[in-house]
């Protein structure tokens, strides 16, 4: 069954009737004009979620999703499975954040990072239109004031204030270089910077996990040797649980990977592949609620979010 879910309200203030309409016409007019309005700007019964890229938790169990079908950011109440609001962008949504009281989008379409307000107002821009060549993943560090942009077409990470002026870009000079990256988050707790790399484009393709400090030093990695029991290839979203827990989304395999930050070594396998429902089906990203430790999936292929719960806490 469709879930159901509720638009912003569309307005409709061009719409008037020809001056030289009569009366009767003039009454069907105003009830086309309100059959619109009850339609089309009434909340939308069939509202769902068509292609869900990233996440961002906002307050549980709502969570900020791209939509890059619907070329919009759903507020999404993922356990009830509908949506409360849609914004739509003018460009392709790919990353999105949530961090002081503003949503921010990457827009693929104008190379930029742009940030709105709840209700889809958009306030400004982090650097200028084209800057970022493809803004995969926002991640934010809020009591730093930092927001990390990965950009997946010149691969580096870009480091915004929250303001928008650039800082800085990772890696450092003469650092361990990205090649393809796109998932990304952030460990306020140990200042790191973790990239999701589909590696080089030559034989035999080796995917990473990189890990970097704020400044852009390289600190470590996990390879992703595709035959191991943890083996990744194309690795996306990911999450850290403040318990010295990475958590990545692997399209290719639908499955999240669980490793322990300083043994570098896989700990857990959660979700199964496959079409039912409660399985994933290329998962593109990943968010942890602190309080209730739950696992929020963007589940591309079954356009939903999956709540896993719980499961952000892992032995």
């Amino acid at each position: 069954m469709a879930r159901r879910g509720i638009s912003e309200k569309a307005h409709f203030s061009g719409i008037a009737p020809h001056p030289t309409i009569g009366p009767c016409w003039r009454w069907l007019w105003g009830l086309l004009a309100a059959w619109i309005l009850l339609h089309l700007a009434a909340p939308a019964s069939a509202q769902t979620l068509q292609a869900p890229v990233r996440i961002a938790l906002q307050a549980a169990p709502q969570v900020l999703v791209t939509d890059i079908r619907q070329r919009a950011v759903v507020q999404w109440d993922a356990k009830q499975g509908r949506a409360l609001r849609v914004i739509p962008i003018e460009g392709k949504p790919v990353g999105v954040a949530w961090a002081w009281g503003l949503i921010f989008v990457g827009n693929d379409s104008r190379g930029v990072v742009e940030a709105y307000t709840p209700g889809g107002h958009l306030l400004y821009t982090l650097g200028e239109a084209g800057q970022v060549g493809r803004p995969s993943d926002i991640a934010i560090d809020s009591n730093a004031g930092l927001v990390f942009v990965s950009d997946a077409k010149r691969p580096r990470v870009l480091v915004y204030s929250r303001k928008g002026k650039l800082l800085r870009t990772l890696p450092a000079a003469g650092e361990q270089p990205l090649y393809q990256p796109t998932g990304l988050a952030v460990d306020p707790q140990r200042g790191e910077v973790l990239v999701s790399d589909f590696g080089q484009n030559a034989w035999p393709m080796q995917s990473w996990l990189r890990i970097y400090d704020y400044d852009g030093y390289y600190l470590d990695g996990i390879s992703g040797d595709a035959s191991q029991t943890y083996g990744f290839s194309r690795p996306e979203g990911l999450a850290v649980n403040g318990q010295g827990r990475i958590f990545l989304a692997d399209s290719l395999r639908s499955q999240v990977l669980v490793f322990d930050r300083d043994l570098l070594q896989g700990v857990a396998l959660l979700g199964e592949p496959g079409t039912q429902a409660g399985q994933l089906l290329l998962p593109l990203d990943l968010a942890i609620d602190a309080r209730t430790h739950d696992l929020y999936i963007a589940n591309y292929r079954h356009g939903t979010v999956e709540v896993f719960a719980g499961a952000g806490v892992q032995p």
